[in-house]
């Protein structure tokens, strides 16, 4: 049996009425677990002085687990698809409160990381295919300029004041093309990093709808 706390007398209603298909309504279904998620979020705890009340920090404790097992058991693949969507929804808005609290809403380091979050590995997908397609521009325009790497070396030298031929004299031409196009690439972050923070979503979901 259910303790006679608000979060057992939510989770009793809320599995009386997964047993009955034909009597639950969408929206009926949506205000109970809108009460039991608000109580398990504001953690109402009306227990003995014997039991424990955790934080809304912490897991729930073994035996409310093993409850919310049995209840979601019984629950139809329709109620539960309703469920996740309500719960997709409720972790979309506490992370936007916890941007928010942070900071991290408004800068780009942020918003990348709540891409990485919501996105995965599209968003991983997108970002390194911009990141190769910058490199590619990035090389096509040393050759088209006729960017010499030795050249670039040498300049190194004097700015640095080294021996002539201290890098010269050690570098493969394959290898310093190779490194001044990740230079080149490197120094385009700037604007490669806010371009794909304000494209991901729409070129996202529209891979995702074919």
């Amino acid at each position: 049996r259910h303790p006679q706390t608000p979060l057992g007398k939510a989770t009793r209603s809320l599995n009386s009425r997964a047993g009955s298909d034909s009597m639950l309504s969408v929206n009926s279904y949506r205000r109970a677990l809108s009460s039991r998620s608000l109580l398990l979020k504001l953690n109402v705890c009306q227990r003995g002085p014997s039991q424990r009340c955790l934080s809304s920090f912490a897991s729930i404790p073994p035996d409310e687990e093993e409850k919310e097992k049995s209840r979601v058991a019984s629950l139809t693949p329709y109620q539960k698809e309703i469920e996740l969507r309500e719960l997709d929804s409720e972790i979309s808005r506490l992370q936007t409160l916890r941007g928010i609290n942070t900071g991290e809403l408004y800068t780009m380091r942020g918003k990348f990381k709540a891409l990485t979050r919501d996105y995965g590995l599209g968003f991983m997908a997108y970002y390194w295919g911009v990141w190769f397609g910058t490199a590619g521009l990035s090389y096509a325009a040393m050759k088209v300029g006729g960017v010499d790497p030795l050249v670039v070396a040498a300049k190194a030298e004097m700015w640095l004041g080294l021996e002539y031929g201290s890098i010269t004299g050690r570098l493969d031409p394959t290898l310093g093309e190779i490194g001044l196009v990740l230079l080149l690439n490197e120094l385009l972050e700037p604007i490669r990093l806010p371009f794909v923070v304000m494209t991901t979503k729409p070129v996202v979901d529209a891979m995702s709808r074919r």
